[in-house]
């Protein structure tokens, strides 16, 4: 005789000890298979926006964080992109951007925006400033700073930048 405890599978029970589990009706599985396509819906539509999203966000981050060449919030990032522009790391371009404003800066550093239009990477600015790096921490005193720095063709040559804040931004003013 058939035990309802041990079921073994290739010994059935007979059909009135059997659990019955009730189809479902056609239109249940309609409305299964409607509600499933909206589901997939919404979870494609969801995959779709969260890739656009992560590049939205990765977009969002670089806004908040500034290019330190672009950054002039500080006044070695205004020299340090001097020489990533002459070592060919960065656009001529940003040059334009580095000069005083208000055009009180003196022959020198307009020499060197005026390389924004384009230098010859072989040229003088290129060979001064491609070597250059910042000596120590800028010096700020109200709307000025200094920043020491080496350049020449060897990166050997002592010199001193100062700079000039107009709003929140440093600008080159001499050397």
């Amino acid at each position: 005789m058939y035990s309802t405890k041990t079921i073994h599978p290739y010994n059935f029970p007979p059909l009135h000890l059997r659990r019955v589990v009730p189809h479902p009706t056609f239109a249940e599985m309609k409305k299964f298979r409607s509600g499933l396509g909206i589901l997939l819906a919404v979870l494609a539509l969801a995959t779709a926006c969260s890739s656009g999203n992560s590049e939205a966000s990765a977009e969002a981050r670089e806004a908040a964080a500034p290019d330190p060449l672009r950054d002039q919030t500080n006044p070695a990032n205004v020299l340090a992109a001097v020489f990533a522009v002459a070592a060919g790391k960065a656009e001529a371009a940003l040059l334009g951007d580095l000069c005083d404003p208000k055009g009180e800066n003196d022959s020198d550093t307009r020499r060197i925006c005026d390389n924004a239009a384009g230098f010859d990477s072989g040229g003088e600015f290129a060979m001064f400033f491609k070597e250059g790096k910042l000596q120590g921490a800028p010096r700020i005193a109200g709307e000025t700073a200094e920043v020491d720095f080496l350049f020449g063709p060897n990166g050997d040559k002592p010199e001193t930048m100062s700079l000039v804040r107009r709003g929140d931004k440093w600008y080159l003013s001499s050397f």
